[in-house]
């Protein structure tokens, strides 16, 4: 709980940056009413509109689907969208805009039928009021056929009946070395699975959006904004801890973990108010936002299937007979608010010049009460560790606090050259204050521990705010050396300033230039590059048990950048685009931890229209993704060089699409029909550096990974033919066959204990077994749609 959680979506600085850079091109009231649109599909593409437009729109759409999905765990094809059998209300709406009127009302709701709903309302008065409703509910199914030895009793809190417990903790008693794991034990685990509840693992978020503008005059504007999302469900959440047992040759573990079907009932509110001051040559722009998360669920109190009663570690610092407890205990995302102001402003200069301005601050606090340090009633403290009183403080009483100043100048000295000259400077002060605790129950409430111990040195048990400044500045310039060549250069020092990081201070520079050629309309080519150095002043690991381990966002890095971007209209109808990017990020060999990364990405997309009423369209990307890393097994402190290993990454996903859209039989017959495929695949390569040392073979061996590969197609057909005026009916079909091979989730069940490898007692391994698996999904809909 010694965390302030945020949301981008409170984020003051992303908004910040949007409004100084767009230096108040526009003015948002300053609107005029727009010709009335065409006739749209919200699932299709655009409708000729043949008839003169209409005062009054209206469209709703009702009918039947059905649904199959086969497979041992089809969960994926469900996973962010909702199908029903039955009865379909799929969308509706209408519009009212009268052609001589500056009024308009609209109204428009989707998947009425299913959990992914969405409504929109929308009201205004053209160039004095808006006014917007926006209701979004979204689903997520993590996974079907899940199932837990525990029952949720009441919010937050989990039991699992006595009679379990008291079994199982007979059949395996605190034991430490390399005792085997009772055949017995084992067995009742896999007999209680069984008859286990079967349940689906789902969360939903729902949201409502008001949205009022209001026009005082031409220069002056009003708004205010509320957001509020509420979040429900369950998700799961992994617990556990491990047990290392030394051998001859190297290591084996024993692993403990109880996987969660945790319950979420969270709540975010965010309000704006703001006004805007907009003139020819100069405005000002103020909001004020306010946000309040507010979590239902602060804690999960879950009983271990494993122990009846409370037990405390054995051996050597607690080493073995971890996650002993009869109760477990996990901290959830604690309430919290944040308060801020954004200030923007310009001021059109002589000579083609402007200048912009902004200035943001926001607080963020947090003061929720703290749990007590477990509730293990035989962790070997010298104080009753389950009671909250004993704790040096009640809660952390968590204050942040950011400041944001960013300042633009651009002129044009000449027509056609531009200069752009920026700074920025972002500062957040973490204003918490330090508490000392006298220690802390580690390994999942088991062992009291007093202090952290190794080769660092000798930590004390105290949170460290966390502040840091970032600083930016730098200069473009843009040249327009003739109609058809423009070259961009600019230059950018970025400084960190941190506090209790492992790197105080660091520079990084960038340099890139671009170029855009355009020879003709019917061609035209960007093509850019970027390189950036990043040299931390000082590297201090701090509190890393292996002090050569680098950190990847302080360490020394080096970035190569290359991005082209291409468009041709190869014929009057036949237009053609691409894009390439090439990225390589390479890190300080000399130390463990992220050594390199490469990414490539290219795409080409088609659209082709030989007549009007028919397009083509057809589309291929691939992305390519390289990372390196380089680490040591542990076997003891100072760590052995001879047992270093480096892990490849290789990524490789593969896109295409290809459809049409087509009118027929004179515009009464649509035809919409489109197949997409994804291909992705990721192999994880080891290999080791030297021979391991004799004493860490079972540990710092290095074995190769199997690939893994998914294999995604959607072909989906939308025919609709217009029955009357006023009526069509219409047919969908969907097929969506995936194909999943990953070596991570195939061996995965609620309790995997003959699936996992041999150097890993998993006797006290409980999974949810909320996972997907390969699946043909089919959807079949018919629809009558009504409307004008």
């Amino acid at each position: 709980m010694l965390y302030i959680q945020r949301y981008c979506n409170n984020c003051l600085h992303c908004g910040l940056l949007i409004l100084s850079l767009t230096l108040f091109s526009t003015f948002a009231g300053a609107q005029s009413p727009s010709p009335t649109p065409a006739k749209k599909d919200a699932l299709s593409r655009t409708e000729p509109v043949t008839e003169a437009p209409k005062d009054l729109r209206w469209v709703f759409e009702v009918g039947g689907q059905f649904r199959d999905a086969d497979g041992e765990r089809p969960s994926k094809f469900e996973e962010y969208k909702s199908i029903r059998n039955g009865f379909l209300l799929r969308r509706g709406s209408f519009q009212y805009n009268p052609g001589t009127s500056p009024y308009l009302f609209s109204f428009a709701s989707r998947n009425v039928s299913e959990r992914d709903q969405q409504y929109f309302l929308e009201g205004r008065k053209f160039g004095r009021f808006r006014t917007i409703g926006k209701w979004d509910s979204q689903p997520h199914l993590y996974s079907r056929g899940a199932t837990s030895l525990l029952t949720a009793t009441s919010p937050g809190i989990y039991s699992v009946p006595d009679s379990i417990q008291l079994n199982l903790q007979t059949l395996d008693p605190p034991m430490a070395g390399t005792t085997v794991p009772n055949p017995a034990l084992i067995a009742a685990v896999q007999g209680y699975v069984a008859i286990a509840p079967r349940f689906d693992v789902r969360s939903q978020r729902q949201s409502i959006m008001f949205e009022q503008r209001y026009n005082v005059n031409s220069n002056w504007s009003l708004r205010f904004r509320l957001f509020d999302t509420k979040r429900f469900g369950e998700r799961p959440l992994g617990t556990g801890s491990y047990e290392r047992i030394g051998t001859a040759m190297g290591d084996t573990f024993r692993a403990h973990a109880i996987e969660l079907p945790a319950q979420i009932d969270q709540r975010t509110t965010n309000l704006t108010f703001g006004t805007s001051y907009v003139t020819r040559n100069w405005g000002v722009n103020f909001d004020y936002t306010h946000s309040n998360f507010r979590n239902n669920i602060d804690s999960y109190i879950y009983d271990n299937p494993f122990r009846l009663v409370d037990q405390p570690t054995t051996g050597t610092g607690g080493a073995f007979n971890r996650m002993a407890f009869a109760r477990g205990l996990h901290s959830a995302m604690p309430d919290n608010q944040s308060d801020g102001i954004i200030i923007t402003a310009f001021l059109n200069l002589p000579y083609d010049s402007r200048w912009a301005g902004a200035f943001g601050w926001e607080r963020w606090t947090q003061d929720q009460q703290f749990l007590p340090y477990t509730l293990n009633t035989q962790t070997a403290a010298p104080f009753d560790v389950t009671n909250p009183a004993n704790l040096p403080e009640p809660s952390l009483d968590g204050e942040i606090e950011s400041l944001t100043v960013d300042q633009l100048f651009t002129t044009r000295p000449w027509k056609n050259f531009i200069f752009n000259a920026r700074y920025r400077v972002y500062r957040e002060e973490n204003k918490t204050r330090q508490i000392l605790f006298p220690g802390y129950a580690a390994f999942l409430e088991g062992f009291w521990r007093t202090s952290i111990v190794g080769s660092f040195g000798t930590r004390l048990i105290e949170n460290e705010p966390a502040s840091y400044t970032r600083q930016k500045a730098g200069g473009e310039a843009i040249w327009e050396v003739t109609d058809y060549f423009k070259w961009r250069g600019e230059f950018e020092w970025e400084g960190w300033d941190r506090t209790n990081r492992q790197v105080e201070k660091s520079n990084e520079y960038k340099f890139l230039t671009a170029f855009t050629f355009k020879p003709t309309n019917k061609v035209k080519a960007d093509i850019d590059y970027r390189y950036q150095n990043r040299k931390p002043d000082a590297y201090f690991p701090g509190p890393l048990e292996n002090q050569l381990l680098r950190m990847f966002d302080q360490a020394k890095r080096v970035r190569n950048d290359v991005r082209l971007r291409w468009q041709w209209a190869a014929m009057p109808k036949l237009g053609l685009a691409g894009d390439f990017l090439y990225v390589a990020d390479d890190y300080d060999e000399n130390f463990y931890g992220l050594s390199s990364y490469i990414e490539r990405r290219g795409s080409i997309e088609m659209l082709y229209n030989p007549q009007d009423n028919l397009t083509v369209y057809a589309n291929y990307s691939r992305e390519h993704y390289n990372t390196s890393l380089r680490s040591v097994a542990k076997t003891g402190v100072p760590f052995d060089i001879r047992n270093e290993w480096i892990r490849a990454d290789r990524n490789v996903n593969d896109n295409f699409g290809i459809g049409l859209t087509t009118y027929l039989y004179r515009a009464k017959w649509f035809l919409d029909v489109n197949y997409n495929y994804n291909l992705g695949r990721d192999l994880i390569t080891t290999a080791n550096v030297s021979a391991p040392a004799p004493s860490a073979i079972l540990n710092a061996t290095a074995y190769p990974f199997p690939e893994a590969e998914y294999r995604m197609q959607e072909f989906s057909i939308d025919s609709n033919y217009q029955l009357a005026q006023n009526v069509a009916l219409g047919i969908r079909y969907l097929y969506e066959p995936f194909k999943l091979d990953d070596w991570q989730l195939n061996n995965l069940s609620p309790y995997p204990i003959d699936r996992l490898a041999p150097e890993i007692d998993g006797r006290k391994f409980l999974l949810l077994d909320s996972r997907y698996s390969s699946h043909n999904g089919h959807i079949f809909t018919v629809y009558l749609r009504f409307g004008n």
